[in-house]
């Protein structure tokens, strides 16, 4: 399976703008006067979420790279295995020759 570069590319917006807003979040509170306990209760709960669907999108993403590298190292033994024995059918003929 190849590396899913397209799929990597349309999330990396997503990604940007959800940790831009975390930032921005992160920023706002240490500004503000601190609020009541359950605004800030509801402000964590939003944070939270937002926090795992960015977990989620970031799981996905290795996931899929897993499976690329599991795919690209399965390519690679059978390429290094019927290398190694077109060397040795060169050997072969090498000695027979």
């Amino acid at each position: 399976m190849p590396v899913p570069w397209v799929q990597l590319i349309k999330l990396a917006p997503t990604i940007l703008s959800m940790t831009n807003d975390l930032r921005r979040s992160a920023r706002r509170l240490g500004k503000q006067p601190q609020a009541g306990p359950d605004t800030r209760l509801q402000e964590l709960e939003k944070d939270l979420a937002q926090q795992a669907e960015g977990l989620h999108l970031l799981a996905r993403q290795v996931e899929g790279l897993t499976e690329a590298a599991t795919a690209l190292r399965r390519s690679l033994l059978v390429a290094l295995t019927l290398s190694g024995g077109a060397v040795l059918l060169a050997l072969a003929a090498l000695f027979l020759a």
